[in-house]
Parts: C-alpha cells; sequence; structure tokens
C-alpha cells in the first residue's frame, strides 16, 4: 500500500509538471509570435495554432481566436484561413454540443473541399459529420456517413 502512495506522489510531482509545462510552453510561444507578427498569412496560421492549443481548456479564449482567425483571413481574402476556421468552428459548436450548428460550418467546409477536389480533407470533414450524427443518435447515417463519398449530397445532415 505504502508503495502505490509513493509512486503516485513520485507521478504527480515529479512525471505530472513536466508534462503541463509542456502545453504551457507551446502557448507561451504561440502568444508571443502572435504579438509580433504583422496581419498576414503567417498570423493566420498562428491564430489556428492558438485556437487549437486553447480549445480544450479555455474554450471561450479559443472562440477570441477563432473569431480574429475568421476576420483576419476575410480581410486578406485568404480562402485557406477562410475554410480552416469554418473548421475549427464545427469543432468548436461540436465541443459545445451544439451540432446543428457545427453541421452548418461543417458542411460550407465539404462544399469547399469538394468543388476543390481535397480528397483528404473531405474525409476529415466527413468523419466529423459522422461523429455528430453519432451524437444525436442517428446511427444509420453515422455509419453511411463513415464509409461514403464525402461528394454525396443525400447523406448531409
Amino acid at each position: 500500500m505504502k508503495l502505490k502512495i509513493l509512486f503516485w506522489f513520485w507521478f504527480v510531482c515529479v512525471i505530472s509538471p513536466p508534462l503541463c509545462a509542456q502545453q504551457n510552453q507551446k502557448l507561451d510561444s504561440l502568444l508571443a509570435v502572435y504579438h509580433t507578427q504583422a496581419d498576414d498569412t503567417l498570423k493566420v496560421r498562428t491564430l489556428s495554432a492558438l485556437f487549437k492549443s486553447t480549445k480544450s481548456n479555455n474554450v471561450e479564449k479559443s472562440k477570441a481566436y477563432l473569431d480574429e482567425l475568421l476576420q483576419l483571413s476575410k480581410k486578406l481574402a485568404n480562402e485557406f484561413g477562410i475554410y480552416r476556421a469554418y473548421w475549427h468552428y464545427g469543432e468548436y459548436y461540436s465541443y459545445k454540443s451544439q451540432i446543428d450548428s457545427a453541421n452548418y460550418y461543417l458542411n460550407k467546409c465539404l462544399d469547399h473541399y469538394v468543388a476543390n477536389g481535397n480528397i483528404e480533407s473531405q474525409t476529415i470533414i466527413n468523419h466529423a459529420l459522422a461523429a455528430n450524427a453519432y451524437s444525436k443518435s442517428d446511427y444509420k447515417k453515422a455509419c453511411l456517413l463513415y464509409t461514403s463519398d464525402a461528394a454525396d449530397d443525400s447523406l448531409r445532415v
């Protein structure tokens, strides 16, 4: 019993802090870069990375990065950034269990990726839509989405 307690004490005090510190170092580095960048495509990518780094532990802050990402991408007419923002909005609303809003943004992405023949992104978006269908207990649609052609309009949610 004492060995278990010592192990957990060692794990919590020795192993866990460096793991947390690595995440904080990444976020600190992204923030340092973000504050020095001009409004350009590199800042678009940095905002996307900031969203991803904060979406699970600071949802409201991640939304602020997301809003800025979309605004900057539109200002720059950066198509990559616009659709990346829509994709992230889909993630954000899925995380908040607002599935209809998530599907709205994910379908906007899917339309764009189908029109541009981006099969890899179509597949990822399709899987996100399938996960959303699953969360709404629409298991048949979820199975079809997981195994379907992303461009099949009859399966849209």
